[in-house]
């Protein structure tokens, strides 16, 4: 790895920040926009390797699908590659229906894939959810068995801790959930937060636990229980966790205090250099108000879980922020969100070729050109 994305070198240019959306199987369109970041990357030092997630970025926070891919990434060391054949693969086990063990997507060629839509509207009908969380349980291990380089993962699978200390080299990430009994937030961390960050109830979580936690989206997949405490997914609350992202630099530390300075002595602001947002996709049209009580029902639920408007705040919150800072200690923002042509369901695994394709006809846009290299210049500064 060249010397210039050494640790020591990163931090003392001000701490980097990477915040990934949730948007189930959408997911991929984040994936593939972050492997050209770390290919661009490579290209502007022209090194011989591609730099790994955890190298350029001192956190990455995500919800759902973006907490999944922080896991991956950041806590088991993967690289985006290996990522993007992981995430296929568990979104095909997650979302294609089964019966009696039976996968009707799968096993049953076209008459399968009537049958399985079928049931899984079924099912929603007649249950609280469409999907079981078991598939995701399973992956989680197998993954942690085929690919964490840590001993300890490769022995216990999905009830290895995600807690990890920083001598096991890991990148620090966390994934965000929503506490149904007190209506909050919870972040599942890789690390150790500082004492100010709040409570510690849930620091020793497994990895199976919390990714099923980050991803249990009401009516897709059920709520699952941690420590007798239930949780849905993060998206219900903080589909675009830019906020909680945000507010976790402080568990990056402050500059040590000298000799001269007591206790009492209020600790310095981190100095932040660069904050990376990435979505899952968008539509670009007029927002038409529907008719009728099950449609306006759905369509509440499209806001509540909506991610341009988290972006839009922390984006003009940041502007001020930065009109009141000395030029050295300015924050770099830059939102990633491929335009779509088309509507995608967040449980439809057959289309993730078809996101990938529309990501990546983006990626060739002046757009998305002009923001690359902006962000590049940012993250080697």
């Amino acid at each position: 790895m060249a010397s210039h994305f050494n640790k020591q070198i990163h931090l003392s240019k001000g701490l980097k920040l990477l915040s990934l959306d949730g948007g189930g199987v959408k997911g991929i369109s984040s994936l593939v926009i972050l492997d050209a970041i770390m290919n661009k990357l490579r290209d502007h030092h022209k090194l011989k390797d591609t730099p790994r997630h955890y190298d350029c970025f001192d956190l990455a926070g995500g919800t759902s699908t973006g907490g999944l891919i922080a896991l991956l990434l950041f806590r088991l060391q993967m690289t985006t590659s290996d990522a993007i054949d992981k995430f296929r693969e568990i979104a095909k086990n997650l979302f294609s229906p089964r019966v009696f063990g039976m996968n009707l997507h799968d096993d049953f060629g076209t008459l399968g894939l009537w049958l399985g839509n079928a049931y899984v509207h079924w099912a929603t009908l007649i249950g609280s959810s469409r999907f079981s969380a078991e598939p995701l349980q399973r992956a989680i291990d197998d993954v942690l068995k085929e690919k964490s380089p840590h001993e300890e993962d490769k022995s216990l699978g999905g009830e290895s801790s995600l807690l990890r200390d920083e001598e096991y080299g890991a990148g620090k990430m966390f994934m965000c959930g929503t506490r149904i009994d007190r209506r909050e937030s919870v972040l599942f961390r890789s690390y150790t937060a500082p004492k100010d960050a709040g409570s510690s109830e849930f620091e020793n979580i497994d990895i199976g636990s919390a990714a099923c936690a980050t991803s249990a989206a009401p009516t897709l997949l059920p709520s699952v229980s941690v420590l007798d405490v239930d949780f849905w997914d993060g998206g219900m609350l903080n589909n675009n966790p830019i906020n909680q992202v945000w507010g976790a630099r402080y568990d990056l530390g402050t500059p040590p205090r000298s000799v001269e300075q007591t206790t009492d002595d209020i600790a310095e602001e981190p100095v932040v250099s660069s904050v990376v947002s990435i979505g899952t996709g968008r539509n670009i049209g007029r927002v038409v108000l529907p008719e009728g009580l099950v449609n306006t029902i759905f369509a509440s639920l499209a806001f509540v879980t909506n991610t341009n408007a988290k972006h839009e705040d922390f984006r003009r919150d940041l502007e001020r922020q930065n009109l009141r800072k000395p030029k050295g200690m300015l924050t770099k923002y830059f939102r990633f969100d491929a335009v779509k042509g088309e509507s995608f369901n967040i449980d439809d695994w057959q289309r993730i070729k078809d996101i990938k394709e529309e990501t990546e006809n983006w990626l060739r846009t002046d757009e998305a050109q002009n923001l690359f290299e902006e962000c590049v210049e940012a993250l080697s500064g």
